[in-house]
This record gives C-alpha cells, structure tokens and sequence, in this order.
C-alpha cells in the first residue's frame, strides 16, 4: 500500500507556483494538480472509479469537464482577475475583458442551470471527476465574481445535493 499525504500548508516549499494541492509521498515525490493527482489516486484505488468504467463514460466525463473548464469556469476565473482591485497587483488588468467573461459566465450559468434540471450527476448516471470540478468551481468562482448562486435554483440543488456527500470537502 501506498503512504501520501495531502499538504495545504507551506506550498511555495512543495510547488514553488504555490498551487494547491499538493500530494506528497512518503518518498518525497511531488504530484500537483487535482486532475493529476484524482489520477493517481484512482491508479492505486479503482474502485469507485471518478473517470469512467467504459469508453462511453470515460469520454462523457471527460467532455462535460472540459465543457465546464471552457464554457463557464475560464470566464469565471478572467471575470475575477481582471476586475477585482485586490487582483490588479497580480495581473496586468483589462476591466472591459473581464466585464465581458463575466458576462459570459452568466450566459453559461443559464445554460448549465438547464443542463443540470433534474439530474444527479454532470456526467454520467453517476459521482465522477466532472462534478468535482463542477462544484468545486461553482462553489468558488461564482461568489468571487458576486454572482449570487440563489437565482439558479437547479443548480444551487446539485451544488447542496454534492457537496452533502460525505466523502466531499470542498
């Protein structure tokens, strides 16, 4: 079996872009990235699986995770960094571009607040890496972007249903 723990703390000593987070293993090697490391983990524990167990699953998951990076957390993330005055050390600012993402945000938010209508799941008829990442992101991004999550009832519903998984921390 395998030894790893997962560090929070400290990280420009782990991973000098102080990206979060960081899996460390007992050897002291280094994975970053949560795509990454769910990647590893799911190597070393298959069961239950967050990728797929099919071709079909797989390539569902993978399309509905990519669909969210692109069409609503990228715009959530540029409409924060860009208008956000606490960000305007960090980034070369450009407020119309980020009023513009953000305003495609919103578009995407209408969009999944439909897709999600009545489902469990992002992807698949099941938990998997899509809604991690779904949530996650939602959770984070959308309030940094004073987007109140109240005027999308299905998707406050899918983000309340996920995150009260007990093997979910957000």
């Amino acid at each position: 079996m395998v030894s790893w723990s997962i560090k929070l703390l400290n990280t420009k000593k782990i991973a000098p872009n102080s990206r979060i987070p960081a899996l460390v293993l007992d050897d002291g090697q280094v994975i970053l990235e949560t795509t990454a490391i769910c990647r590893y983990l799911e190597c070393l524990y298959p069961e239950p699986n967050l990728f797929g167990d099919n071709p079909m699953e797989v390539a569902e998951i993978e399309m509905w995770y990519s669909r969210v990076s692109f069409e609503l957390m990228l715009p959530l993330m540029h409409g924060f960094r860009h208008t956000h005055p606490h960000m305007s050390a960090l980034e070369n600012q450009n407020n119309e571009f980020g009023l513009a993402q953000r305003e495609l945000a919103v578009k995407s938010l209408g969009y999944y607040e439909e897709v999600i209508k009545g489902k469990e799941f992002i992807a698949c008829d099941k938990f998997s890496y899509a809604d991690i990442q779904t949530v996650t992101s939602l959770q984070f991004l959308v309030r940094l972007n004073k987007i109140d999550l109240n005027n999308y009832k299905n998707l406050s519903i899918y983000i309340n249903n996920i995150a009260a998984r007990p093997s979910f921390l957000a």
